[in-house]
């Protein structure tokens, strides 16, 4: 899985970065990911399979950070850091080390990647209120998935960081007039959603690593929609935890913290789980670990599962959505990603083959199955004319098949999650 690069192309890369550290002047007193651009240019001399898992591992500009994130590590951050002076070359600043030493080091950590990491989220208030001390503190999923209360997850977290910047971003309001810090433990009163992944954090900063786990976070909770986990929810006690943390692993090091995107954070009122606990018998706790059980499917390493996985993301889109006919365009997609066959399309058509499938799936009658058919039809009749002839509108009627989208998706979603479950004989 590493990343190969021998010979003389390591040679000409290493001279490469060199030439490009020696050449930087600071013009504040501060260097950035900006101040490294040049170095978007040196992946024109490597493999394609060097390229293509540098683009996986790194993402857009993805040298350039790494070789900023390389020299933040190794001279910026922790207590102990060097001061940089703007107008002053930046090799000449760095001590003990010339550019050829550092472009070796540089290098050797680029062959090295991907790295392992653990990520961590918070999740919502309105998730974890109502199920605190009636469910069990902690839920494993496959691939060393864990949803858990702090004290129960598998590693004990460190929440201090050798960079200040990191600490700040977990721990200080920004926008409070005190400029305080606040508690500096995990919320004891909140679930934690928690995974290993492969990758490159870069500190502070968006990366392919981050954007992934956001993915499986949306697919937890488009499952969680489509099975009726989650409904609404609202308390006072809310508190945005707007911060991924990314630890080391094996060492569990706090090395590198990313915003979380705004449509996670914006609709955490729709995660509750208070609808859900109310419909269960006082004291039982065993419909939730069953259907959290039966949601970690997605989780699974098949193709299946991976197909299921992506459709709950869509699915998640289309819920969140606000605009109508965009909904039911997601919907379509994630319908199409679990029950549509290319090949086998092509003699009868997508919409009656992904139709004919919906029926047998869901219906539990003749009568059903044909009902089902013709509402799909419906809901194909209105996505053509959206694509293929630009409706942008919504016209008298829409927003119920619109709806109707949204409810089929979801029971195919629910039926596939309860497949899926089942252990194979």
């Amino acid at each position: 899985m590493t990343i190969s690069i021998t010979g003389e192309l390591e040679t000409k890369l290493i001279i490469q970065i060199a030439e490009g550290l020696q050449a930087i002047t600071p013009q504040q007193s501060y260097v950035s990911a900006l101040d490294f651009q040049w170095a978007n240019t040196l992946v024109t001399n490597l493999t394609d399979d060097a390229n293509l898992k540098i683009d996986r591992y790194l993402g857009d500009d993805g040298i350039p950070k790494f070789i900023y994130s390389c020299i933040h590590e190794k001279y910026v951050a922790g207590r102990n850091r060097i001061k940089i002076t703007k107008d002053i070359p930046l090799i000449s600043q760095l001590p003990d080390t010339t550019a050829i030493s550092l472009a070796r080091h540089i290098v050797h950590s680029l062959k090295m990647l991907p790295l392992r990491y653990r990520l961590t989220m918070a999740l919502p208030a309105q998730f974890s209120e109502p199920i605190l001390d009636k469910v069990d503190d902690r839920f494993l999923f496959p691939s060393n998935i864990c949803i858990a209360r702090p004290t129960a997850l598998p590693y004990t977290l460190t929440v201090h960081a050798n960079d200040p910047l990191i600490d700040q971003s977990l721990f200080t309001d920004l926008f409070d007039d005190d400029d305080g810090e606040t508690n500096r433990d995990l919320d004891s009163q909140r679930y934690y959603f928690s995974m290993p992944m492969n990758g490159f954090a870069v500190r502070s900063s968006s990366t392919p690593l981050g954007r992934a786990f956001e993915d499986n976070i949306r697919a937890f909770y488009g499952a969680g929609l489509a099975t009726k986990l989650f409904s609404y929810g609202y308390t006072k006690s809310a508190k945005a935890l707007p911060y991924i943390m990314i630890h080391s692993e094996p060492t569990n090091e706090l090395l590198a913290t990313e915003k979380i995107e705004d449509d996670l954070q914006k609709n955490e009122f729709r995660f509750g789980t208070v609808d859900f606990m109310k419909r269960q018998s006082p004291g039982d706790s065993f419909a939730f670990s069953k259907l959290l059980n039966t949601i970690s499917t997605i989780f699974n390493d098949d193709t299946d599962c991976r197909k299921l996985h992506t459709a709950c993301i869509w699915f998640y889109r289309a819920t969140i959505n606000r605009r109508p006919l965009d909904s039911l365009l997601e919907s379509t997609i994630a319908i199409e990603v679990m029950l549509g066959d290319r090949k086998v399309s092509e003699g009868i058509g997508l919409s009656n083959l992904l139709g004919n499938r919906c029926a047998f799936l869901l219906g539990t009658s003749s009568g059903a199955r044909h009902q089902i058919m013709n509402n799909f039809q419906t809901i194909y009749k209105l996505r053509s004319n959206i694509v293929h002839e630009g409706r942008h509108s919504l016209q008298k009627g829409d927003r119920n098949i619109v709806n109707l989208a949204l409810r089929m998706c979801a029971s195919i979603i629910a039926r596939e999650l309860v497949i899926r479950a089942k252990p194979t004989s």
